[in-house]
């Protein structure tokens, strides 16, 4: 049999009484005797402590939990958009670099062309 609220009144209630006061509530919880009072006294504390202690570690655990996978994914999308962003500025690199050669390509051209034409107005002397 449960004697929560009796136990919940004594722990309530026991505060500056006396010892009389306090083995009399034990022997009512303990129905006449005060060791099976404390045992009752002594589970009520310990379940009473066990959910207390369940509902903080749930709670600590789902915090820590979801700040783990928070900073995974965090992780997880900064690589991707570091990688992403590395991407683009090698195409765009890979894109200069083309546009250069095909600059420096129609400058020697063009030199070649000029250097041709000043030999052949050299040449008739």
């Amino acid at each position: 049999m449960s004697h929560e609220n009796e136990i919940l009144d004594l722990i309530n209630s026991s505060a500056g009484k006396a010892a009389p006061y306090m083995t009399e509530k034990l022997r009512v919880i303990g129905d006449g005797k005060m060791s099976a009072g404390v045992t009752a006294l002594t589970k009520y504390a310990a379940k009473s402590g066990m959910e207390i202690g369940e509902k903080i570690g749930l709670k600590k655990g789902l915090g820590l939990g979801i700040l783990g996978t928070l900073t995974v994914v965090g992780a997880i999308k900064v690589a991707f958009d570091f990688r992403r962003k590395k991407t683009e500025r090698i195409s765009e690199l890979q894109q200069v670099d083309k546009e250069l050669e095909v600059e420096a390509t129609e400058h020697e051209s063009a030199e070649q062309a000029d250097q041709q034409s000043l030999s052949e107005h050299e040449s008739p002397n």
